[in-house]
């Protein structure tokens, strides 16, 4: 595994919420925008304490490690409710093979239109 990418900015997530797609699976939300590098933030929600927070990051930016590769030319925000952190990291990994199926599939119909 490598370095994680780099992290968007305040400014730059602003950018991405009201700009960016949203693609929602069955526990976490992505929200994306196609840009010339990789760029991401996690941003856990529903949570007050800091602890909980820094949890729930741990865990889907671990999971991010293993598919950042596949991530290309995209700022990507993901959205993390509370609930997760009781799933397993197989399920949470479901939700990112199908998250970038969908983006490889829509490149496709950009291209062929």
């Amino acid at each position: 595994m490598g370095k994680l990418s780099e992290r968007l900015t305040k400014k730059e997530i602003d950018e991405l919420m009201r700009e960016g797609i949203r693609i929602k699976e069955k526990n976490l939300t992505f929200i994306y925008k196609r840009k010339e590098s990789v760029k991401v933030a996690f941003i856990p929600v529903g949570t007050k304490k800091a602890v909980e927070r820094n949890k729930l990051k741990r865990k889907i930016r671990e999971i991010f490690l293993k598919y950042q590769d596949s991530f290309k030319k995209l700022w990507i925000a993901i959205i993390i409710p509370p609930f997760v952190i009781k799933r397993d990291n197989l399920v949470i990994s479901k939700d990112f093979e199908r998250f970038l199926e969908r983006i490889e599939n829509e490149e496709v119909d950009i291209n062929v239109n």
